[in-house]
């Protein structure tokens, strides 16, 4: 046995590939026989299970849906699930801990009436006949493709898992008859969809909320109350290089502080995967990143100009009718490794490849035209945000919960 440990701890392949693989199976196997062990235990019927992300923290539609749960109910088990890493995130009261992974969450799981998720779950689950799974995924609209879309490009697992967790879901959350058809088309699902606008966008289309939301971030960063913002939120690459995030944000503050006689400021939201570099990228006095440890709406609803290059929050953020430029270097590129689900050009925003370009958008920019070009693009998806997706999805819930199985 020493031997052969020795062996394995000396072989490159075998200790950085063969282990690596085995070890995952062997966990998720056993995970998967306790999980099904536990369903021996009766279903609680107020019990309700919601992850976000694989346990990232209290976000996006999960948490808009939760939040209007409690502002209805305060009798249900809410448990929010959490990597280890994340032990110390924040949940509003009435909503519990559990840690991914533990013996807790595979009880919880499987022994709550209602899941809540936003991405594709472990392969191993498999709900149980009175469960009821609401998959609300985790973007609305979207430029790149995706599952079946680009399935010769994914990984065999998470196809198989993809499937399994289509076959699965109850319902799925919807913001038009766009996206709709790529659930049908692209993600293996034939089961309900709800299409009543997505969860987290309520709060969007609530503009009464707004001027508080505003307020409030001005005050917690100690800015002056007439302060702009550019809200620059681009998407990450494969290959996590940080290279196309070359904005010349100096020039371009300058530009907009003579065009609109007020001060502007930008605010920095990476995506998750590369938002740990962004002191390598931008170190600026001008620049309040916003990566971590700020709600994504607070801040586009904060903000007054969106630039990004193929981030799906530009769909959101056009529901907000602000200026929205693309700044996207690598279109080809980009194209080409992921593909667009739209000519880019088609799309009723101004796109840029260099900073001279950009600030010649930002110069030239003629509002409205590009209020029409919105109105008209998102009248062709048939968009409907109501609002009140958060509500429309908690009296669901509370259906299923008062349901005589």
């Amino acid at each position: 046995m020493k031997k052969i440990k020795n062996i394995i701890k000396n072989n490159i392949y075998l200790n950085s590939v063969i282990m690596p693989i085995w070890k995952f199976y062997v966990v998720y196997i056993k995970r998967g026989v306790i999980f099904n062990i536990l369903k021996v235990f009766p279903i609680k019927n107020n019990r309700i299970i919601v992850d976000n992300f694989n346990g990232r923290g209290y976000e996006d539609n999960p948490k808009a849906i939760i939040d209007e749960l409690l502002n209805e109910d305060n009798k249900l088990d809410i448990n929010w699930v959490l990597t280890k890493e994340n032990k110390n995130e924040k949940l509003p009261q009435g909503v519990k801990k559990v840690y991914f992974g533990t013996y807790k969450y595979l009880y919880i799981l499987a022994t709550s009436k209602i899941w809540i998720d936003n991405v594709r779950p472990p392969f191993f689950i498999k709900k149980r006949k009175n469960q009821f799974y609401i998959q609300t995924w985790h973007s609305g609209i979207g430029l790149k493709k995706s599952e079946k879309a680009i399935e010769d490009k994914l990984p065999i697992e998470y196809v198989r898992n993809a499937k399994n967790d289509s076959k699965n879901a109850n319902l799925f959350i919807s913001n038009s008859n766009w996206e709709s058809k790529l659930y049908r088309d692209d993600f293996w699902y034939k089961g309900e969809i709800l299409e009543k606008g997505l969860p987290r966008n309520d709060i969007l289309m609530n503009k009464g909320l707004h001027k508080k939301i505003r307020s409030d971030f001005i005050e917690k960063n100690n800015l002056d109350k007439n302060q702009k913002f550019i809200l620059y939120a681009p998407t990450f690459r494969d290959d996590r290089n940080l290279d196309k995030y070359d904005i010349d944000f100096d020039v371009i503050i300058n530009e907009l502080q003579k065009i609109t006689k007020q001060k502007w400021k930008v605010l920095l939201k990476l995506h998750p995967n590369v938002s740990d570099k962004s002191k390598k990228i931008f170190n600026n006095e001008n620049i309040i990143d916003v990566s971590n440890g700020y709600e994504l709406n607070s801040v586009m609803i904060t903000s007054d100009l969106l630039i990004t290059d193929y981030s799906s929050l530009m769909f959101d953020y056009s529901y907000l009718l602000k200026p929205i430029i693309l700044y996207a270097t690598d279109i080809d590129q980009m194209n080409k490794d992921r593909g667009f689900l739209f000519d880019l050009y088609e799309l009723p925003f101004p796109i840029s490849k260099t900073n001279i370009e950009l600030l010649k958008i930002i110069k030239e920019f003629d509002y409205e035209i590009f209020e029409k070009n919105i109105k008209e693009f998102n009248k062709r998806l048939n968009i409907n945000e109501t609002g009140k997706a958060s509500q429309y999805v908690a009296k669901i819930i509370k259906k299923e919960i008062d349901k005589k199985e």
